[in-house]
């Protein structure tokens, strides 16, 4: 019912919807947090937040049942964490101002 009314562009469906899905999602988030790495500090209420911001202004998403709406939000959750590592790892590599080719190091200097 909710996710017909928010397909229509019924934003007073919103709030009802996020409190009938949520601690789903929240379930969901917390196993895919647990299954990534051991230092992850990302929680999953964190990214059930985000995720369900994002799924709940989607105007454009005809939802069908809630079938869908959660496994559209399963698989956003897990691009969002995806994305998370990604680029906490990217802050571990140093930027390509400070790199130098393996080449420079091998060749005679003047």
């Amino acid at each position: 019912m909710y996710l017909r009314r928010l397909s229509r562009g019924d934003a007073s469906a919103e709030v009802p919807l996020a409190e009938a899905v949520y601690s789903q999602l929240r379930k969901t988030a917390q196993a895919i947090v647990r299954s990534g790495q051991n230092d992850v500090s990302l929680q999953a209420t964190s990214l059930v937040n985000v995720v369900l911001l994002e799924l709940l202004r989607a105007r454009t998403i005809e939802w069908h049942d809630r079938e869908h709406f959660l496994r559209s939000a399963a698989r956003l959750l897990r691009r969002r964490f995806i994305d998370y590592i990604r680029a906490r790892r990217a802050g571990k590599r140093p930027s390509s101002a400070l790199q130098t080719d393996f080449e420079e190091l091998l060749l005679p200097t003047e």
